[in-house]
């Protein structure tokens, strides 16, 4: 699953600065369906690699408890980007979601 934020999303007065209400209402729907593996697209960064790097971790360290542990993210700005992120997704292997196991009668309709 692929989440996208802006990093200018920062620049907002919001309470959450990079997710607004109705993407913490998808989020916990999804937390509590167990998100899959998982990838977060950082666009909007300078193109100035000092201020790229800076703003990017700050993205990262707000935005990582939102999302799993394994959770990877990327830069998404240029073609270049999105085409080494596509070499890398290619070689990913999917997680079968927890909930499979743990609430197996979810996928039941008449037992």
């Amino acid at each position: 699953m692929v989440f996208v934020a802006s990093a200018r999303s920062l620049c907002e007065e919001t309470d959450s600065y990079y997710i607004d209400s109705f993407g913490n209402q998808c989020l916990s729907v999804f937390r509590s369906l167990s998100l899959p593996s998982t990838v977060m697209f950082i666009r909007d960064l300078p193109t100035e690699l000092k201020q790229r790097n800076e703003l990017k971790k700050m993205c990262t360290s707000s935005l990582a408890s939102e999302f799993p542990e394994d959770c990877k993210f990327y830069p998404a700005d240029t073609k270049e980007e999105l085409h080494k992120f596509l070499w890398l997704f290619k070689e990913q292997r999917l997680k079968v979601p927890d909930w499979r196991t743990q609430r197996s009668y979810l996928l039941a309709q008449k037992v």
